[in-house]
């Protein structure tokens, strides 16, 4: 099978093989080892930055990640080639969290109407998005935003209509596309690939003893304020803080934590399993709705056990006292909770991450979901083609 796969994670717009391939980001990441394992399994695959890359020969387009989808679907249809779509992210929302920020945990929100998003942008608060700042300064301007954007969202929902596969990450991407009006019948969940390398230890060691490794920098919406206070409750705790750091953010921390804080940064893919390994555990508080991340399926890889909230997806590859632990309510409190039990008991912290390391290998691993992709590309390069495919 001849594979196309449109991601404007690659650094260059070129039709590129996947071993020149120069990603950016997680979703880059996700691209690159799928592709790889895709390759493994005897398809040739090419890797687009751009829609208009795309030619014809291909027996199948799959657009990954969200940016350019529309183009890519009628750069497909144009050339007749069958489509498929990975959803990676909330793309039913047009600020693409589902949650308006409140304090540090949010609440859901989906009133994603052209009023409700002048809404969400004329009164929500500044809670360190990533894009989203909303101050007195630019709120005018972020109104402003608000028809592009939600035109947006009616052309990616109108694409993902037309595609032959619909390739949620997890469930909670799968009710919210379904709630938008995408056919239900078109969708299957699978999550992204995790690369095996993350079973080979190497056996070096970063941080002190008891240390909790949070990889969502100092966002907001990927929970780290609730992280910070959740191990200032739990004083034999530290925490390593990796990712994209804010300086006022990272000073507020260390205010908080002191010395029991440490900011790693941005740390690159290929080195990150070390750091895993070398904690006592992964803190998953994810603010928004995120059922599946590189936060916590690379952690679980790694044999390391996991902390997360019981909403907005956070249990749906978790289960609670078997892979992971899952706090019983949204709070610091219960959070802190769960990081003081992992602490204390070292024989639940070894159960854990065998039992999170099996069904990583199981359900995460780059072979097993390579071997789910090949199954629905071939189904749906067989829908457009009406031929059999290799």
């Amino acid at each position: 099978m001849r594979v196309c796969i449109v991601s404007k994670t690659s650094k260059v717009d070129r039709l590129t093989p996947v071993s020149n391939y120069k990603y950016v980001g997680g979703g880059g990441i996700s691209t690159h080892t799928l592709a790889l394992a895709l390759e493994g399994l005897g398809h040739e695959v090419l890797i687009a930055g751009h829609p208009d890359e795309i030619g014809k020969g291909f027996d199948v387009v799959l657009h990954q990640n969200t940016k350019l989808l529309p183009e890519t679907q009628r750069k497909a249809e144009e050339l007749g080639l069958p489509f498929a779509v990975t959803v990676n992210g909330m793309i039913s929302c047009p600020k693409a969290t589902h949650v308006k920020s409140r304090d540090y945990f949010g609440y859901e929100c989906r009133k994603c109407s052209l009023p409700g998003l002048l809404h969400c942008f004329a009164t929500d608060k500044d809670m360190g998005y990533s894009w989203f700042r909303a101050d007195e300064n630019n709120r005018a301007a972020l109104l402003l935003t608000a028809l592009p954007r939600y035109q947006l969202l009616r052309a990616r929902m109108q694409a993902l209509a037309k595609a032959g596969q619909v390739i949620p990450i997890d469930q909670i991407l799968r009710s919210t596309l379904v709630e938008a009006g995408v056919p239900a019948e078109r969708i299957e969940v699978c999550p992204q690939p995790v690369s095996e390398d993350f079973l080979r230890d190497s056996g070096e060691r970063v941080f002190a003893e008891k240390t909790f490794v949070f990889s969502g920098g100092t966002q907001w919406i990927k929970g780290f304020e609730a992280s910070v206070w959740a191990v200032e409750r739990v004083p034999k705790a530290r925490l390593a803080v990796l990712g994209h750091q804010v300086p006022e953010r990272v000073q507020w921390a260390k205010k908080v934590l002191g010395n029991r804080v440490t900011f790693p940064g941005n740390i690159d893919n290929r080195e990150i399993g070390k750091y895993f390994y070398s904690a006592y555990g992964a803190l998953f508080s994810s603010v928004w709705f995120e059922g599946y991340a590189r936060a916590f399926s690379e952690p679980m890889m790694c044999g390391t056990p996991v902390i997360a909230f019981p909403d907005r997806g956070g249990g749906d590859y978790m289960e609670h006292e078997r892979t992971a632990l899952v706090a019983r309510e949204r709070s610091v409190e219960a959070y802190a909770e769960q990081i003081k039990r992992l602490v204390e008991d070292e024989g639940l912290r070894n159960r854990l991450g065998r039992n999170a390391r099996e069904y990583a290998v199981e359900n995460f691993s780059a072979d097993k979901v390579a071997g789910r992709y090949e199954k629905m590309l071939k189904a749906v390069a067989r829908q457009g083609s009406g031929k059999k495919c290799r």
